[in-house]
C-alpha cells in the first residue's frame, strides 16, 4: 500500500478503516464548506439592554456555550463594533458600552444557566472589539465567535488527529464558515447530524485502524482515495458515537472477509460506514465519544 488510504466494509463482526499516512501533505476533501450558525445578540440602540426580539438567540446562545464551552480545545470569543480609534483600550464610550454589554450578556446567561452545566465554563470567555470593518447594522449587536487559538491539539497518543466542522458551531471571527475543530478523547462532544468528521495522520508512515460504534455515512472521497480526502457524516442513529482508534493495524488482516458497499445508505449520496460488534482494544486515550446535540437539552 503506497500514499495515503482508506478502506471500508461491511462486515459480520466489525469494521476496520485502515488509516496510513503518507509524506506529502494532501488537501482536505473538496466538499462546499459549511455555513456556520450566527449567534449575534441585538441590544437596543446606544444601552446595555438586550433587544425584546433576542429570546431565541439567547437561548440558542445558552446551549451552545452549555455544550461546548467547557472544552479546552476551544476559545469562545464575544465580539462587538467600536471604532477604529477605540480598539487600543476601553477609555472611550463605544468601548465601555461594549464592555457593559458583555457583562450583561453574561448575567443572562449565568441567571438561567442549566442545572448540571459547568459554570465554570463562562469565565473561560473573552470579549472585544472586531477586527472588519465597522458596520451600522453592527453597531448594536455582540457575536459569538470562536478565536484563532480554538484549533486544538490532538491527543498526543494518537496516531492521528479527529476534526468535526459542525454548522452548528460558530463561525472563526471575520468568516462565516464552521472551522474544522480538532475533538478530544475523554467527555463525550455534543455534535449535530448535520456535523462532518475527517482523520488527519500525525505523521510519515504511521498506520491506525478507525472503528466507528454506530453506522456513519461516507460523504466524500470514495473507496481508493486518501484519508486527508474522506469526509464522513455524523448523521448516526441514536444518541451516541464512539470512535476508536487502534495503532498499527495490518490492513489485510483488517479487511479479511469483508464486503465493499457503494451508496449503501439512500439517506445522502455516498458510501456508508458500519459498525464493530466486538472491536480490538484502542490505543491509550485514543477513543472519541461524541452524542447528539438536541436544542435546549444538556447532560
Amino acid at each position: 500500500m503506497s500514499g495515503i488510504d482508506i478502506r471500508w466494509g461491511l462486515l459480520s463482526h466489525a469494521l476496520p478503516i485502515v488509516v496510513a499516512s503518507a509524506l506529502s501533505a494532501v488537501s482536505a476533501a473538496e466538499l462546499q464548506p459549511l455555513r456556520a450558525r450566527s449567534y449575534d445578540m441585538l441590544f437596543q440602540s446606544g444601552t446595555a439592554q438586550l433587544g425584546t426580539s433576542t429570546s431565541d438567540q439567547v437561548s440558542a446562545a445558552r446551549n451552545l456555550l452549555a455544550l461546548q464551552a467547557w472544552r479546552h480545545e476551544l476559545k469562545f470569543k464575544l465580539v462587538g463594533t467600536v471604532p477604529a480609534s477605540c480598539r487600543t483600550g476601553v477609555r472611550c464610550a463605544e468601548a465601555q458600552l461594549l464592555q457593559t454589554r458583555v457583562q450583561t450578556f453574561l448575567g443572562v446567561m449565568e441567571r438561567d444557566w442549566p442545572a448540571g452545566a459547568n459554570r465554570e465554563a463562562l469565565s473561560k470567555i473573552v470579549w472585544g472589539a472586531g477586527s472588519g470593518a465597522r458596520r451600522d447594522e453592527d453597531a448594536d449587536r455582540i457575536r459569538i465567535v470562536l478565536t484563532s487559538g480554538a484549533i486544538g491539539q490532538a491527543a498526543s497518543s494518537c496516531p492521528a488527529e479527529i476534526q468535526i466542522a459542525d454548522p452548528e458551531m460558530p463561525a472563526m471571527e471575520d468568516t462565516d464558515r464552521a472551522p474544522w475543530l480538532n475533538a478530544a478523547p475523554g467527555q463525550p462532544v455534543a455534535v449535530s447530524a448535520n456535523a462532518r468528521l475527517r482523520v488527519i495522520p500525525r505523521g510519515p508512515n504511521m498506520s491506525s485502524l478507525i472503528l466507528f460504534s454506530t453506522p456513519v455515512t461516507l460523504l466524500d472521497g470514495g473507496t481508493e482515495a486518501p484519508v486527508d480526502r474522506k469526509v464522513y457524516g455524523l448523521d448516526f442513529a441514536g444518541q451516541r458515537l464512539t470512535v476508536r482508534m487502534t495503532e498499527g493495524a495490518d490492513e489485510r488482516t483488517a479487511l479479511e472477509g469483508a464486503t465493499m458497499s457503494r451508496n449503501g445508505d439512500d439517506r445522502k449520496v455516498g458510501d456508508f460506514v458500519q459498525t464493530w460488534t466486538d472491536p480490538p482494544a484502542p490505543s491509550a486515550g485514543c477513543t472519541f465519544r461524541f452524542e447528539r446535540w438536541v436544542a435546549g437539552v444538556t447532560r
